[in-house]
């Protein structure tokens, strides 16, 4: 057999599995979406208590997402400031949350010495969306 014989049927016999492969499976051009998440307090139902020489509040941390993509915070971080030294910090676990959908995360016994001027609140969620993006919003209250 000779070279342009062999070279004929090995085109006629790899290019239509060439084409059938590259031709069946299309490939989405299309950027995968990123979770838009907001981060809100449920302001109408904070109660506070006094214990001791700290004062400490309930609340209830709304987490919502905008974008049509569901995932998973990981942890959620509340860390209250006396200008901006640092007073206190708590870590709570996270859940799940649904494309368009919301999570609550009930935070208990958020206490602050009396003796710290706390001034402003940060909360930070953390966590992966659906499409395996990492995300890290927050939200600062300022108190003064």
């Amino acid at each position: 057999m000779n070279k342009k014989t062999f070279t004929f049927l090995l085109i006629f016999l790899f290019f239509p599995i060439f084409l059938f492969y590259s031709c069946s499976s299309p490939q989405s051009t299309e950027p995968l979406q990123r979770a838009e998440i907001d981060v809100d307090v449920d302001v109408q139902h904070i109660t506070f208590k006094q214990v001791g020489d700290s004062l400490c509040a309930d609340f209830t941390v709304i987490i919502s997402e905008t974008n049509g993509v569901g995932g998973r915070v990981s942890t959620l971080r509340i860390q209250i400031f006396s200008e901006d030294t640092l007073c206190v910090s708590y870590q709570f676990s996270g859940g799940n949350f649904q494309a368009n959908g919301t999570l609550e995360i009930d935070c208990s016994d958020i206490c602050v010495d009396q003796t710290c001027d706390y001034d402003k609140i940060e909360i930070r969620v953390e966590g992966t969306d659906d499409n395996a993006f990492k995300f890290n919003s927050f939200i600062f209250i300022d108190l003064s």
